[in-house]
């Protein structure tokens, strides 16, 4: 009774369940909190965020409790729910009851169905009643396409419906092959959309991928984390800096670095990023087979701080455990990010793409200097232009341990502030 004459000052909860024997327990003692707060306050609480996780429904009468629930937060602004529901409880009983007893404060939405399928023939509708029950939708999130829709296509369905650029942010997670109809979705909020999210999603075709980076004027946060398979990006199987000079490409070769090279002059366009992280994708079965160091590579150093060059070791680099067999993100680096173009060599080199990106603080992933490849094409004249461009960089992810390179003490002297890990 306490909590509840006092829930009316509490603007975010969350709740979960802790033990399998409050299955229910939860929700019921919630509802209790808001009976008691209402005798307080007529208008309901002023709750403005809701978190409920795993929040289990057995049959109808549970799908109303929620309903119920939701409905008397009249000033709730941000929902998140995990639903569990039973094998037994359909999946379209509950996610219409949950939208249509919305207030329509509310301006973010997020679902999670444990455990249950949404069927395509439900697509539609549930996306209409988004749009008639959540007219200030602003942030979508689906996080439901490992147990249900693996295309893209719910989540596709509700941008399209969702009135155009009106959404500023929203996430999917996990699915498999996406249908173009995604990214057309996309792009009716280009002009608003300032954060996209994928995590776990596979084969995401190149053009969705363009269309984001050269369409979504607004953007500022964009993540596509684990399960990448961008068909068209291809690894060369004879990297170019291992033949003999000069190179001369092959026509297959030529074709692979320009579409790394347009992927690369993408990244450079964006002159406000201020962060940026990248990683190629490594088979995590792949074994080190090229990589390790070299004892007669003279730029290869254990790095000792001593008092003439003042360098604090855990300023250059950071406590990762090199003794490892197995590749990393470390291990790579993206195919002549790091390098300049080298006529004599034939060696093309995109490091000059960077060059507007005067606001950058932070570069990580798969920038190592340690690679063979970076070993190999990466001297002064790579470290010079460091020096010379990106005047906001704060920190780069050179080195995975205490192992460096010569020639990097001078860029370090060069850039005192820069904290290479």
């Amino acid at each position: 009774m306490v909590l509840g004459k006092n829930v009316r000052h509490v603007r975010s909860l969350n709740i979960s369940r802790n033990f399998c024997s409050l299955y229910f327990a939860g929700l019921m003692a919630f509802q209790d909190l808001l009976d008691a707060a209402l005798t307080v306050d007529p208008d309901g609480p002023l709750l403005l965020e809701l978190t409920l996780y795993e929040v289990p429904v057995h049959d109808d009468d549970d799908v109303r409790l929620l309903a119920k629930t939701v409905a008397t937060l009249t000033h709730l602004e941000t929902l998140f729910l995990t639903v569990s529901p039973s094998p037994q409880q359909r999946i379209t009983n509950i996610t219409p009851r949950i939208f249509f007893s919305c207030s329509p404060s509310l301006n973010s939405f997020t679902v999670n169905i444990v455990h249950c399928a949404i069927q395509p023939q439900d697509y539609s509708r549930i996306a209409k009643c988004i749009v008639d029950n959540c007219p200030d939708l602003k942030h979508l999130g689906d996080d439901t396409q490992k147990y249900h829709d693996r295309s893209g296509e719910f989540v596709g369905k509700v941008l399209a419906a969702v009135a155009e650029n009106s959404l500023e942010s929203f996430y999917i997670n996990g699915f498999q092959n996406e249908r173009p109809q995604l990214g057309q979705a996309i792009q009716r909020h280009s002009g608003s959309l300032t954060v996209i999210e994928f995590y776990n999603c596979h084969n995401i075709s190149s053009a969705t991928i363009l269309s984001i980076l050269v369409s979504c004027v607004a953007l500022k946060t964009f993540i596509v984390n684990e399960g990448i398979s961008i068909g068209d990006l291809n690894t060369l199987r004879n990297p170019l800096y291992s033949q003999p000079a000069p190179v001369v490409l092959t026509e297959e070769e030529t074709e692979w670095m320009s579409q790394l090279g347009r992927f690369y002059h993408q990244i450079g366009v964006l002159k406000e990023l201020e962060g940026l992280e990248l990683k190629v994708a490594i088979d995590d079965s792949s074994k080190i087979v090229s990589a390790d160091l070299e004892d007669d590579d003279e730029d290869v150093v254990e790095y000792e701080a001593s008092a003439d060059d003042g360098s604090d070791e855990d300023e250059l680099f950071s406590d990762h455990d090199s003794d490892t067999d197995y590749f990393s993100y470390q291990d790579v680096s993206f195919p002549g990010w790091l390098s300049l173009d080298n006529v004599g060599k034939g060696w093309p080199g995109y490091l000059e793409t960077l060059t507007g990106l005067t606001k950058l603080k932070v570069l990580r992933g798969s920038f190592g200097a340690m690679t063979e490849e970076a070993r190999r094409t990466m001297g002064a004249r790579e470290l010079a232009w460091f020096a010379d461009h990106l005047p906001a960089l704060e920190e780069v992810e050179f080195f995975r341990s205490s192992v460096s390179r010569h020639s990097f003490r001078w860029l370090k002297k060069e850039r005192p502030d820069l904290k290479m890990v």
